[in-house]
């Protein structure tokens, strides 16, 4: 597990199941995921609970809108809160 300390309240850890899918399900290279996901996880770090709800467990979904001029596609990222750790993890990230 990947952890970020980014500044705000949340520590940011990445699961290894999101690891894969960065990896492996995604058409664009890390180092374009690592750039969408910088003011993600800044975003993140600071109010995780502004973005939707979607699944019971308290899964919640981010959207990155698609950037044409740097070639990074829409993409989603699931990721669950833990409230008392005050700890999000990043679970899975997609093209939606």
């Amino acid at each position: 597990m990947v952890e970020d300390t980014v500044d705000g309240n949340y520590d940011i850890r990445e699961e290894s199941s999101f690891e894969d899918s960065a990896a492996y399900d995604l058409t664009i290279g890390l180092a374009l995921v690592d750039d969408a996901l910088g003011p993600l996880k800044h975003a993140l770090s600071i109010n995780p609970n502004k973005f939707d709800l979607v699944l019971g467990e308290n899964i919640r979904v981010a959207h990155i809108a698609q950037r044409e001029f740097d070639e990074i596609p829409y993409l989603r990222v699931f990721f669950r809160v833990f409230e008392a750790e005050k700890v999000v993890t990043l679970l899975m990230i997609d093209h939606g």
